[in-house]
């Protein structure tokens, strides 16, 4: 654990002074710039690193990555370390930005394998996705391993979603955290002293039974929560409330199920997606790129993962541990 910490910081390091030293380089070489060069591959623009997986014509088909939970706002010091520990709803945004300004940009594709997460998130993300599509641009979802609650959420504006045949998804539905110590304070002989200007302000503490009222006022606020879930996939998805009321008791679904039910559109890997999105948008021909925000991010997050160092390089940072995400929120995730 020692040594995997070490080359953490190890790698931080280097990775900043490559940052330091491409970001020079780009300046002196952007005059002379080539297609099919590696800056012509990999360009940054608002700390959004534009890497090219597939070369092909001018036209682009554009790829999100969408991975572990989702959050509001990116909680770290540094955005280059952003996919090895979750998303954010303000670097989705920043990335859907980018693909609606880019003219060449003729298809938007998120790319998915998320249990879901806060209910802010979830809802500010499509929100910017329903304007994207006014762009007249195709969007479209690829679902991995979990897509679920808000990950099948910020699915539903897409003008297809495909699954692979395995993958997991549903789970519409919210949920609250909340703990209560107050079994464990009474044994430890610890007193709570909370001085209030009502008595729902401290709604919710950890340190005092819940009451009735409680419990009421924070159903009403899951209940209202979950009854804009089933409206925004009721409303894309072009479903009845009741169908979606009848499907939306939590629970994830196969892909199979799922296609039965009208949650997705058809089962395939992003192959066929990549293929249906150029056909669909008439670029037969496109390029596809692979969004990832922070300088350098896309190109290091995968090695954190290979070499086993992406827990150590997210505790240094603080932001390895999800509880505090979760906690006292509203979330739309699922949480077997």
């Amino acid at each position: 654990m020692k040594d995997k910490r070490k080359i953490a910081w190890l790698v931080i390091g280097v990775m900043f002074l490559l940052a330091i030293i491409g970001n020079n380089i780009g300046k002196k070489l952007e005059p002379q710039k080539k297609a099919g060069s590696f800056w012509s591959n990999i360009s940054q623009s608002d700390n959004i690193t534009e890497t090219e997986i597939a070369q092909g014509g001018v036209n682009k088909i554009a790829i999100i990555k969408v991975e572990g939970e989702i959050i509001d706002t990116d909680s770290q010091p540094s955005s280059i370390l952003s996919s090895a520990t979750g998303t954010s709803a303000d670097r989705i945004v920043k990335e859907i930005d980018k693909a609606e300004k880019d003219a060449q940009v003729k298809a938007l594709i998120l790319q998915i394998n998320s249990p879901g997460g806060t209910a802010v998130a979830g809802q500010t993300i499509t929100e910017r996705l329903a304007k994207f599509k006014d762009s007249g641009k195709k969007l479209y979802v690829g679902m991995r391993e979990v897509a679920a609650s808000a990950a099948y959420e910020i699915s539903t504006p897409a003008d297809k979603i495909y699954a692979n045949a395995e993958t997991m998804t549903g789970s519409i539905g919210v949920i609250m955290e909340l703990t209560n110590y107050v079994g464990l304070y009474d044994k430890l002989g610890v007193q709570d002293i909370t001085i209030k200007s009502g008595p729902e302000k401290d709604l919710g503490s950890a340190t005092r039974p819940m009451t009735d009222t409680d419990r009421t006022i924070l159903q009403t606020m899951v209940d209202e929560s979950y009854n804009n879930f089933v409206a925004t996939v009721a409303k894309w998805r072009k479903m009845d409330e009741s169908k979606v009321r009848g499907l939306a008791d939590g629970r994830v679904y196969t892909a199979k199920q799922a296609k039965e039910s009208g949650l997705i559109d058809e089962i395939g890997n992003m192959p066929l997606v990549i293929e249906n999105a150029k056909k669909d948008s008439g670029a037969n021909d496109a390029s596809v790129v692979e969004y990832s925000s922070g300088a350098l991010g896309g190109l290091f997050s995968s090695l954190f993962q290979k070499i086993g160092i992406a827990n150590q390089i997210g505790s240094i940072f603080g932001t390895s541990n999800s509880n505090n995400v979760r906690s006292n929120k509203l979330m739309h995730i699922w949480m077997p």
